[in-house]
Parts: C-alpha cells; structure tokens; sequence
C-alpha cells in the first residue's frame, strides 16, 4: 500500500517520526511567519522613505527627509534584530533546548548594559524625538545655553555638531540639550533701527521710508528672501533731538542678513534722495 494512507500509518506507528516531522513542521511555520514579518517592515520602511522624498521642496526639506530615512532605517535594523532574537528563542524551544536560562543571562547583561549606558540611551532617545518633532534642521541657528550658539552643521542619532561665530565646532550630546532657541524656525527676520534729526520732520522721513521699503521688496520679486513686504514703524522714541524709526522684515528661514543688509541700504539711499540726513 503507498500514498498517503500508508505515509499517516507508518507515522502513528513510529511515534519519534511523528515528533520529529511535529517539530519540522512548527520550525517550518516559524520561519516562515519571520520572513513574511521582515518582507512587512522592509515595505514599510521603504514606502515611509518615499513618502519623505515625496515631502521634500527643498534644500532644507531634502535634509530632513534624508534624516527621517535614516531614521527609518535604524527602526527597521532594531525591528529586525528583535524578529531574528525571537525566532532564535523559538527554535530553540521547539528543538527541545531550554531557553530559560538564555532569557535569564541575556536579561542579566541587558540589565548591565543599560546600567552602564544610561547616558548613551538617553543621547539616542532625545535624538529620536529631535529628528521626528523637527526641532531644528541643518542649517538652522540655535542657542542651546547663554554660552552656546552657533548653526547646526550635522545631525546624528546621538550627537549635533553646532559650528559658531568663531568657527568652532561643538559637539553636543543629544541627552544634554534641554532647551533649544531656533533663530530661524521655518522663516527669520530682519531688524534695523535707525535715526534721523527731528528737525528734518515726521512725514518727509516717513514717505522715504516706505519708499525705501518698497524697493527692497523689488530686490526679491522670486520671494526667495523676503517672505512679505518690509515695513516701517515710529517714530518710536526720541533721544534729545533725534527720532528713532524701526524698519522690519519677514525673510525665509536663514536669509535675515541679506534682507538687512538690504534695507539698510535702501533706507540710506531714499534719504539721501530727499536730502534727509541720519543722525
């Protein structure tokens, strides 16, 4: 007799044959279920990728979509590690082998580990948070203390690299940034203060002013560093026989020297047209 009656008959007749294809069969699914886990974190992790790319307009979003993307890969190399430990543990139960005392040493050394790398975690943990919530990006000013400033020149999980004023580079552990000022936050601005005699009136300053505003505005017709229309505010005190005027300006993020510069020099120029001299 063949086929598979006489396959099932010769099983129940040798019961270690039934064991053994009992534990070929559930090793069998287990494999089977990790690959198709490892398939659905890989097309989640690459979707999610595109889906940054497809986000990104610009300079600054092509540097945070390439952040996000890293960090999609890490969760997906972590994701992994943990399907791989799992099945190990699995197999290994399923071939008869006790896997309590490896859970208990593996526990025991996590538990050391953790211990000594507390510092570590927590530099990795605030980056997580600092790359999802887009605190700041590449490029952006930052004041992370009274005595630390500068532009965020490289991210990392664990560490930012500040570069200030001066030109030096300042590693920062994530861990240890608790309050963060961002100068440039999705747009910057633009701030000039400036005098003029009083005697030389209110209106007459007043109209070069808006003149001047006007024409910084045409500098940027693209809306490349201006993100609206300069404006003039005052006389907004006066010193003596001076009258103080504040000229202000919305910029994209990281163009607010440029647009200062820019109405400093319009201003200059409007005056002088008029013969209104600054004091």
């Amino acid at each position: 007799m063949s086929g598979p009656s006489a396959w099932f008959e010769l099983v129940q007749q040798h019961p270690r044959l039934s064991d053994l294809l009992g534990r070929a069969l559930q090793i069998a699914l287990t494999l089977l279920v990790a690959w198709i886990a490892i398939r659905i974190l890989r097309v989640v992790r690459d979707r999610s990728i595109e889906r940054f790319r497809g986000l990104s307009s610009g300079d600054r979003d092509e540097e945070r979509s390439l952040h996000l993307g890293t960090l999609a890969n890490v969760l997906f190399d972590v994701a992994k590690a943990l399907v791989y430990g799992f099945v190990l543990l699995t197999l290994l139960s399923q071939c008869g082998v006790s896997v309590q005392p490896l859970v208990a040493g593996a526990g025991l050394v996590g538990a050391a580990v953790a211990l000594g790398s507390q510092t570590v975690v927590k530099d990795f943990v605030a980056g997580f948070f600092i790359l999802v919530e887009n605190h700041f990006a590449l490029g952006d000013q930052i004041v992370i203390s009274p005595t630390l400033s500068g532009t965020v020149e490289r991210m990392s999980l664990r560490v930012t690299t500040i570069r200030d004023a001066d030109g030096s580079a300042h590693i920062v552990p994530n861990g240890s940034i608790s309050t963060i000022t961002n100068r440039t936050y999705r747009w910057s601005g633009a701030t000039v203060t400036l005098a003029t005699p009083a005697s030389a009136g209110v209106d007459p300053v007043r109209a070069a002013l808006d003149r001047a505003m006007k024409a910084a505005a045409s500098r940027d017709p693209q809306g490349e560093v201006l993100a609206a229309e300069p404006t003039v505010s005052g006389p907004n005190n006066i010193r003596g026989a001076t009258l103080e005027w504040t000229l202000t300006a919305k910029t994209r993020s990281g163009q607010g020297g440029k647009a200062k510069s820019w109405l400093i020099e319009e201003a200059v120029k409007a005056l002088a047209e008029d013969n209104l001299p600054l004091a």
